[in-house]
């Protein structure tokens, strides 16, 4: 693959990530009962594939970037460094806001909400799993692979990426054992499971794994049809996923097959189609490589903080109620699009680049 760090593509690409969450969450057509209402509820509601399309995206950014590092202690710690600056500082600031503009510090249990919150904590606990800033739990999904990736590029360099396979099937079992030991449901079989299976590293690890092996395919080995191959198989998964939640009545990933389909066979369409868009010239990465995809994929993450939480709740009681079903949403997510925007232009980007200048200077210094 081409030594470029950056890919201007795969930015626009987490763009339509957070996009899916967010119709996700908030699904524009409402279920009628008609069968063309029914079918794009469902669609939107499958829309959590932007969750695993952002693991995907982390595990080949990762992977490209820091597979062949050798991370001696110092190397370790600005790796590490890099990875909490990166995530940690903005997710700080609206989870404090979150506790003040919801009013959750008036909670009985409001101190120990906010440390576990705080401290990332909250991914793998079922009962604080969803509570403050309830889409961060991904999160912790995100910062348990970056602690898990030295050890495993370092597994692949003495040994062999094969060896992925055995840490993905490790931690799964990993997650069985202490799920059903310490954190019974109250029904047998797969809800008992079902949370450690959608919410933590122990399920999800093969989103990361399979983005990773992607990175580490040589340029022009899929021969220039990664793209559409890898385009196909994610629309396929996701009307298999349509096609589940249609038949049970449930979102695809509240059914065991649902699980199987979002946490094996779609991480492997999107690594397809991540490994297309960094490699191939197509139509498809010049429009993710855009001006208005770049803006909209750097500010993504600001984007999937916001979406949910006190500036859509405020937003939803300020605009008036009057107004088109169809204009009142299209304000609210263009307004949450401005909002990110601007807390990235004005909050995160500053931010970050102060931290990892800071670090610079203490290094030298030292």
């Amino acid at each position: 693959m081409k030594p470029a760090a950056y890919f201007p593509a795969l930015t626009g690409f987490r763009a339509v990530a957070a996009l899916c969450v967010f119709l996700f969450h908030f699904p524009p057509v409402p279920a009628t009962g008609e069968l063309v209402p029914n079918g794009l509820h469902a669609f939107f509601r499958e829309g959590h594939i932007g969750v695993s399309l952002f693991f995907s995206l982390s595990g080949f950014l990762i992977g490209r970037r820091y597979s062949q590092q050798n991370f001696s202690g110092p190397a370790l710690r600005t790796y590490l460094y890099r990875r909490w600056a990166r995530i940690y500082p903005v997710f700080f600031l609206v989870t404090t806001a979150t506790f003040g503009f919801s009013k959750l510090y008036q909670q009985d249990d409001a101190l120990r909400l906010y440390l576990v919150n705080i401290t990332l904590l909250k991914g793998f606990l079922p009962s604080y799993a969803f509570s403050g800033v309830a889409q961060t739990w991904s999160l912790t999904v995100e910062e348990c692979f970056y602690l898990l990736a030295p050890g495993l590029f370092w597994l692949s360099r003495r040994a062999s990426r094969r060896w992925w396979a055995g840490a993905a099937l490790g931690l799964a079992l990993l997650g069985f054992l202490v799920y059903g030991v310490f954190f019974p449901a109250a029904e047998p079989g797969f809800p008992r499971f079902h949370f450690m299976l959608i919410t933590t590293i122990f399920g999800r690890s093969t989103e990361f794994l399979l983005g990773a092996t992607a990175a580490l395919v040589p340029a022009g080995r899929l021969r220039g049809r990664a793209t559409w191959l890898g385009s196909l198989a994610l629309l396929g998964v996701s009307a298999l996923l349509v096609t589940v939640q249609l038949q049970t009545g449930k979102v695809g990933i509240d059914t065991p097959g649902g699980v199987a389909l979002n946490n094996l066979v779609l991480p492997a369409a999107t690594a397809l189609l991540l490994y297309g868009l960094a490699c191939e010239t197509t139509w498809l990465q010049h429009l993710l490589s855009t001006a208005a995809f770049q803006h909209l994929g750097r500010a993504s993450y600001c984007f999937y903080l916001l979406h949910m939480g006190f500036l859509h709740d405020f937003l939803l009681g300020w605009l008036p109620t009057g107004w088109p079903t169809a204009l009142h949403y299209g304000l609210v997510l263009l307004l949450t699009i401005a909002a990110s925007l601007a807390l990235y232009q004005l909050v995160e980007q500053p931010l970050h680049r102060w931290l990892l200048g800071r670090r610079r200077r203490l290094l030298v210094a030292g």
